[in-house]
């Protein structure tokens, strides 16, 4: 006959949080893309400041530049 060995599962007594970084990005510069760009980074901001899984490491963003321009 077989043996079964039961292990049993250890509980956690610390929180991990995930390290996180968001990225914001808009296509152009248009007023209505600036306006996007800025709701993003208020977005990222706030969702991460309370949590208690994750932390916010850094938010990178891009305002706009596109890399079409640089081929002009």
């Amino acid at each position: 006959m077989a043996t079964i060995t039961v292990i049993q599962p250890s509980i956690m007594t610390e929180t991990v949080k995930w390290r996180v970084a968001a990225y914001c990005r808009v296509s152009s510069n248009s007023e209505d893309q600036l306006n996007s760009y800025q709701a993003q980074l208020t977005y990222y901001s706030h969702k991460f400041k309370d949590s208690i899984t994750e932390e916010l490491v850094d938010l990178y963003a891009d305002e706009g530049i596109t890399g079409m321009d640089q081929c002009q």
